[in-house]
């Protein structure tokens, strides 16, 4: 299926610049129910954000293996992080294909796919945040196309 040949593990986006902004994160803690947010040594212009808050990159980065697949449902996440992510500051980041995996079912064959985006600074190079996310799509057959 040229599909799963698209789903290639291991593909891997450019690295992308994550700039937190106060207002995004306060925005974000709020709607989580993170409010209010931590500030760093008693200093207002700078909070660590809530442990969700990379979430919101899966939507405005391009991994194009997605392309053509249609919706897809969200199954699991998880976060893991060496040292909080800080607002008013630049990170970089990367997502990878790391997992495909057909199940077949009642309804027809589900594929789901698992994502690490990866978090790093300037400092090191090194990802000092992982997180995960699993999804899932149901594959289109010959009808409607």
């Amino acid at each position: 299926m040229d599909l799963l040949r698209q789903l290639e593990v291991g593909r891997k986006t450019e690295k992308f610049i994550i700039h937190v902004k106060n207002e995004e994160a306060l925005q974000f803690a709020k709607v989580v129910g993170e409010w209010p947010l931590q500030q760093i040594d008693n200093d207002t212009t700078q909070f660590i954000v809530p442990p969700t808050f990379p979430i919101k990159y899966w939507q405005e980065v391009e991994m194009p293996w997605l392309d053509g697949v249609g919706p897809l449902v969200h199954g699991e996440q998880s976060f893991q992080y060496d040292k909080p992510i800080l607002t008013e500051t630049t990170y970089y980041g990367d997502i990878q294909l790391v997992k495909v995996e057909e199940k077949d079912g009642k309804l027809g064959t589900v594929i789901w796919v698992e994502h690490e985006l990866n978090g790093y600074d300037e400092d090191s190079w090194k990802p000092f945040f992982t997180c995960t996310t699993k999804a899932m799509f149901k594959e289109k057959t010959g009808e409607g196309r």
